[in-house]
């Protein structure tokens, strides 16, 4: 009797971690799946939104602007006469940025409130034909704003803040004078580029 009732004792443990171990399995086996489908997933791109916004940023945001003249390199601050103006309703932000940019080297020609109707969604480069590498320079600065060419024909540069701003990018990240600029991929021969805005009202360098 004492016998029997030990190997049933026995039975019935090695059932208990049988089905433990195969419920340990399932486990590890459902966590690998969901493992790899997240890993499938990603791999396809569903769960990378940081790197669609990344290619929207590389190509100007839709904005077809100018390319910069061939081995063209960044130019010194003090070479650059910027405007900036203040395209959100948020009051002092385009004193603060041209304050900062000022430090930095700019020569900053004046501060003041883009004329518009609305508020706008992201900062603005605006620049000539005649000041494409002044644009792609300042644009280094920024890690959102549009280059948009227009039709002045002088040098100066404006800087339209968008509420999309956030700050300018930290010194210690910017390329240094002299560094080659890197055309945007889908930036064509300024000469090419036909019916472009008209220019904000300034004062022509």
């Amino acid at each position: 009797m004492a016998d029997s009732t030990i190997n049933n004792e026995r039975e019935q443990r090695k059932l208990y971690l049988r089905a433990r171990q195969r419920m340990i399995l399932s486990a590890t086996i459902g966590f690998l799946v969901i493992a790899l489908l997240i890993s499938l997933i990603g791999a396809f791109g569903l769960f990378s939104p940081s790197k669609k916004t990344s290619v929207v940023k590389e190509s100007n945001y839709g904005v077809i602007t100018a390319c910069p003249v061939k081995d063209s390199v960044t130019m010194n601050p003090s070479e650059l006469t910027v405007r900036v103006l203040n395209g959100t309703n948020k009051t002092g932000l385009g004193t603060a940025v041209g304050e900062e940019l000022r430090n930095r080297g700019f020569n900053l020609q004046g501060v003041g409130d883009y004329d518009s109707a609305s508020v706008l969604e992201r900062t603005e480069i605006r620049f000539g034909k005649n000041s494409i590498t002044q644009a792609y320079s300042i644009a280094e600065q920024f890690n959102d704003a549009i280059l948009r060419m227009d039709n002045r024909e002088d040098a100066l540069i404006d800087v339209i803040i968008g509420s999309s701003f956030d700050d300018l990018i930290d010194t210690d990240k910017t390329p240094k004078v002299g560094s080659k600029i890197t055309p945007l991929p889908n930036c064509e021969d300024v000469s090419k580029l036909k019916n472009v805005p008209a220019a904000p009202e300034h004062q022509a360098v």
